[in-house]
């Protein structure tokens, strides 16, 4: 009967291990330098590792010289860069605050109105009206000063616009409009 005794004292403390080397577990965040606390997460804690933390919660910027050439909505043909994240002040995490995202696609996010360049530049072309809208400011005093190219740049902008060739002038697409 001692023997029982002592094998189920044995077990228990065996059992007692285990959860305490189960619950103890950690694991290191990917990207992280160094053997620093910060760099280890704690599956059991509350606290999600930063660089797990939803995009709404998070600033991100691409960084510099990452993305020679942007594309836009429909526009494939970018160049991949890489996203320096952070995560807001008021969000808590675990790990490092701010992050890089690396093969991201360099996208603009669209700003301009295709329908709002073609009215422009159909309406009131002759002002270079669509050339700032677009942002193509010295294209623009160009056509303003010699009012819409004597006529000729007017039209060539209003069938550049159709022909998709005529754009944003900072590469992004355009404003998808449902």
């Amino acid at each position: 009967f001692k023997n029982v005794i002592m094998n189920i004292i044995l077990c228990f403390i065996l059992i007692i291990m285990f959860l305490h080397l189960v619950m103890s577990y950690k694991v290191k965040i990917p990207g992280c330098e160094g053997e620093t606390e910060a760099c280890y997460y704690d599956p059991q804690t509350p606290l999600q590792a930063c660089h797990r933390v939803p995009a709404e919660f998070v600033s991100c910027q691409y960084t510099n010289d990452s993305c020679i050439k942007y594309g836009g909505p429909g526009n494939f043909d970018a160049d991949e860069g890489i996203l320096m994240c952070t995560v807001y002040d008021e969000i808590e995490c675990k790990g490092d605050r701010t992050f890089p995202i690396y093969n991201v696609p360099c996208i603009k996010t669209p700003s301009k109105n295709f329908i709002t360049a073609f009215i422009l530049a159909l309406v009131v072309g002759f002002s270079a009206a669509d050339r700032f809208y677009l942002g193509h400011i010295l294209a623009g005093m160009f056509k303003l000063f010699s009012c819409g190219g004597f006529g000729i740049w007017w039209i060539t902008d209003v069938v550049l616009l159709i022909s998709g060739n005529y754009g944003p002038k900072d590469g992004s697409g355009w404003i998808q409009s449902y």
